[in-house]
């Protein structure tokens, strides 16, 4: 894990898991999409909660759209346009689009 040394003389990572936002959250009272932003406005973190390890990406049941096409190879817009034609199935959770893993594995099965 990268980490970056700030002058207050403690080291932050430069992205933290959706677990460890959640938890801060409830130790300060906050609701974890609020804290996350905040430390993202901050620059105290880049993201949160986002996988880019290969290996972590072929292990998570439930993807973004970005995780996907990292998954798949391909853009962010091609995986819009399965979506946008029916050809992979996807859930909105706020206004974030989310992607089960076994759904990619049934598209790839049916291409091959």
């Amino acid at each position: 894990m990268k980490t970056e040394q700030h002058s207050n003389s403690f080291t932050l990572p430069h992205s933290i898991s959706q677990e460890q936002i959640t938890n801060a959250a409830k130790a300060l009272g906050l609701q974890p999409a609020l804290l996350a932003t905040m430390l993202k406005d901050y620059g105290l973190i880049r993201s949160y909660g986002r996988t880019t390890n290969q290996a972590q990406l072929n292990q998570k049941p439930i993807l973004t759209v970005l995780e996907a096409s990292r998954l798949l190879g391909v853009s962010k817009r091609t995986i819009y346009r399965l979506l946008k034609d029916g050809s992979l199935p996807y859930h909105k959770n706020e206004d974030r689009t989310l992607l089960l893993r076994a759904d990619i594995d049934h598209l790839l099965n049916q291409t091959t």
